[in-house]
């Protein structure tokens, strides 16, 4: 920290330095001393230090707020998350990687500091890096507040945030993208009518998530997206794109066969086995091909173990 500090020595190699053994429980221990983590905290908030050096020290910051001691005591400094959030205005690539790392962290948990920022970090986030290139950090930053902040998921969906994860997932995602993206369709799915709404009208939408679903080896994403479709089957839209897309029987039986699936874990299992429950009884035809597959009998036998 000294070195930091210290205008005759180098301050970004030492803060890259404590950066990189920042991932060590033995280094976090040394910041559970306050003074030491003040004297950090309060680099962040000098205005003296460059941009390159801040934005390693950001860094620095987030592989120590993985550690919840520390964690809780950043949260409680306000002016320095405020100093944070004004840094999302920067357009530097690197700058805003790390910031939202360091906000992933910090909304590990909920937070009574934080739930009274959340709705100007929520606005900041879909105003100011609507197009930046970080969008599956961002997506899980924002599924972090809504999974945490009820009030969240409103303001998202006034900022037509179903939309911006349809094109985002559209134009190009790669796996990590999509389980961002899709954990935060179910969270936004969850109660709101309107987000219900807005994914049961995007057939290209549907046509992802339900891909990733009979394909992902993630069981995450298989358990996230088999939330989102049972919080839309409800609309028509949805079971008329299921009938289309691969037809009754192919349908039930790949639901059935996930089900079974001994490498997914329970929880998975348990949301896709949700799924199917309510697409039966949404639909009279799904529920005959699912007596027809002896549907009954197979979810009994794969979800002995699981608590539902």
């Amino acid at each position: 920290m000294n070195m930091i500090n210290d205008k005759k020595s180098n301050p970004i190699y030492a803060a890259k330095l404590l950066s990189n053994l920042a991932i060590e429980s033995k280094i976090k221990q040394c910041f559970n001393n306050k003074t030491e983590l003040m004297k950090l905290i309060s680099i962040i908030k000098s205005s003296v230090i460059n941009e390159q050096t801040r934005t390693v020290i950001l860094s620095l910051l987030t592989n120590l707020c993985s550690e919840k001691t520390i964690r809780s005591y950043v949260i409680e400094q306000t002016e320095l998350l405020q100093i944070l959030i004004k840094d999302f205005e920067q357009t530097d690539n690197e700058h805003q990687l790390n910031l939202l790392g360091l906000f992933i962290n910090l909304t590990n948990e909920k937070s009574t500091v934080l739930e009274s920022i959340h709705k100007q970090l929520c606005e900041l986030i879909l105003t100011k890096l609507r197009n930046s290139s970080h969008q599956q950090r961002i997506f899980t930053l924002l599924g972090n507040i809504a999974m945490h902040y009820e009030q969240a998921v409103g303001i998202l969906i006034q900022h037509n945030i179903v939309s911006w994860i349809s094109q985002a997932l559209q134009q190009n995602a790669n796996e990590e993208k999509i389980r961002a993206a899709v954990r935060l369709l179910a969270l936004c799915t969850q109660g709101n009518e309107q987000a219900q709404q807005a994914v049961a009208n995007d057939k290209k939408l549907l046509s992802l998530i339900y891909e990733q679903l009979i394909t992902s080896q993630h069981s995450l994403l298989i358990g996230n997206a088999s939330l989102v479709f049972g919080h839309v089957i409800i609309h028509s839209s949805v079971r008329i794109f299921l009938k289309e897309n691969s037809g009754i029987e192919k349908t039930i039986g790949q639901m059935l066969k996930l089900v079974e699936e001994s490498w997914l874990s329970k929880v998975a299992r348990k949301n896709v086995a949700i799924f199917i429950t309510k697409l039966v009884k949404a639909d009279e035809r799904f529920l005959e091909e699912f007596r027809k597959q002896h549907g009954t009998e197979i979810l009994h036998s794969a979800l002995k173990d699981v608590e539902l």
